[in-house]
């Protein structure tokens, strides 16, 4: 038997998730079991055989008129493999950021929150680089606009990146994604954003920034902030888990 406890962020019973056994058992064979949380947030599966099987909860929570299809993290922060030979408790709680089991620092798809990359133009297009000093910095200010993904109440981030991180990509090689331009980690819902530029004396000291920086994205020209929301690829269904595309914000350098 396997049972549990699914919650959201807020340790609240969360009903409706589905929880996945695949595996094979003691006798060779590939087994799957399915449950779905009921309104106090408790599953089980009765009569799963003895063997080796890989547990995984999923949240299926429709935001912004799209369905979404999000995984849910194990309490024990394993990678849900469980042998139940005398039955086994595995709980789950729907995380709006923070890493997934054994994540990969350097990709920032290893973390429940979404992602931004910031990328430079000036007035001949996309740049390779910023054109600043690299030890000075920018801190980008992610303002929530409503409710996120959950239903819960979104704070202000700051994220911060030397330029010395902008100019670095996470494809260039083993780099911890919070050293390149992307913004990891990031909860799900829509955002006003704004960014700062720090000279390296401003920077090392925390002191006031020299200038608020000029941002655009996608349908929305040069300004002094943007709204970014973070959105599924493809619709979730038939089992097929969102994609989540990364936005891109644009930094003006002239």
């Amino acid at each position: 038997m396997i049972w549990g406890t699914v919650t959201d962020a807020r340790g609240r019973a969360l009903p409706n998730a589905r929880i996945r056994v695949n595996g094979t058992t003691f006798a060779g064979q590939k087994a799957f079991f399915e449950a779905e949380s009921d309104a106090s947030g408790r599953y089980s599966l009765r009569n799963v055989p003895e063997g080796h099987y890989r547990v995984e909860g999923k949240i299926q929570p429709t935001y912004q008129g799209m369905t979404w299809l999000l995984p849910l993290h194990p309490t024990d922060d394993s990678q849900n493999q469980v042998s139940p030979t005398e039955g086994v408790n595995k709980n789950f709680q729907w995380k709006l950021s923070g890493p997934m089991p054994r994540a990969d620092i350097t990709d920032a798809g290893s973390y429940y929150g979404g992602a931004v990359l910031i990328q430079a133009q000036n007035r001949s297009g996309i740049q390779l680089s910023f054109p600043w000093d690299p030890f000075g910095g920018v801190a980008f200010v992610f303002t929530a606009i409503g409710s996120l993904i959950d239903g819960s109440t979104g704070q202000k981030l700051t994220l911060t990146r030397n330029i010395a991180a902008l100019n670095t990509s996470t494809s260039i090689g083993r780099v911890a994604v919070e050293n390149t331009s992307t913004l990891h980690d990031i909860p799900l819902g829509t955002y006003e954003v704004t960014a700062a530029l720090y000279t390296p004396y401003q920077w090392a000291r925390g002191e006031s920034p020299e200038r608020t920086l000029q941002l655009a994205t996608v349908g929305q020209g040069f300004r002094t902030s943007v709204t970014i929301s973070f959105r599924p690829s493809m619709t979730a269904t038939n089992g097929i888990e969102a994609v989540l595309p990364t936005p891109t914000i644009y930094v003006w350098t002239d």
